[in-house]
């Protein structure tokens, strides 16, 4: 949980009672030209509208080794509300383990992306740190964290987390690549730990 000026932001399992604001946020990120491809329920606004209770299954259902796909992994998927007011403000993601699939393979343990109005206001760094204190409760002791090497905002977030560089990866087709960063999630060695 983050407070600043008389809000608060939490963290929260998809549920029905943000649906409102869950499409609200999806629509103002399809007008920037994102999420457009509605093969997938989470973009599809008219089956979201329809169906909205799909989605909640779906995502609270990832984390379950039973209900995950060949080539995906066990993934915690996670909305970041402001309160008061309940409004989703942002979605991450934790994938517990990193998936052998080419395509899958470099976009890292956490994924987030926060809703248009709301980016360049600090969310970004609330909602990673937020997400980082859940893979600690998951257990995890080290994530790896990708952004894009033209997307200076969440290279700084990433950064600010405690994130070290290790390699850039090469992006077909694209004239950026991506830059992946190592985040650890142990507690500090003491000194008495090391006597």
């Amino acid at each position: 949980m983050m407070q600043s000026h008389q809000t608060t932001l939490v963290l929260v399992e998809p549920s029905v009672e943000y649906r409102d604001s869950y499409i609200a946020a999806l629509r103002e990120h399809q007008a920037q030209g994102r999420f457009l491809d509605n093969r997938h329920i989470e973009n599809d606004v008219g089956a979201l509208t329809r169906d909205f209770e799909r989605l909640v299954r779906t995502l609270r259902n990832a984390a379950n080794p039973a209900y995950v796909r060949p080539g995906f992994v066990p993934e915690t998927f996670l909305w970041m509300i402001e309160l008061p007011g309940d409004e989703l403000v942002g979605r991450s993601s934790i994938r517990h383990r990193l998936s052998d699939e080419p395509s899958l393979r470099d976009i890292g343990h956490i994924g987030y992306d926060i809703r248009p109005s709301r980016q360049g206001r600090g969310y970004g760094k609330a909602i990673l740190g937020l997400t980082l204190d859940v893979a600690r409760k998951l257990g995890m002791e080290r994530v790896l964290v990708t952004c894009d090497s033209n997307n200076l905002r969440s290279k700084s977030i990433i950064e600010h987390w405690g994130g070290v560089f290790e390699s850039a990866v090469p992006l077909a087709g694209r004239d950026y690549v991506r830059l992946r960063y190592w985040i650890d999630l142990r507690p500090p060695e003491s000194p008495a730990d090391r006597s």
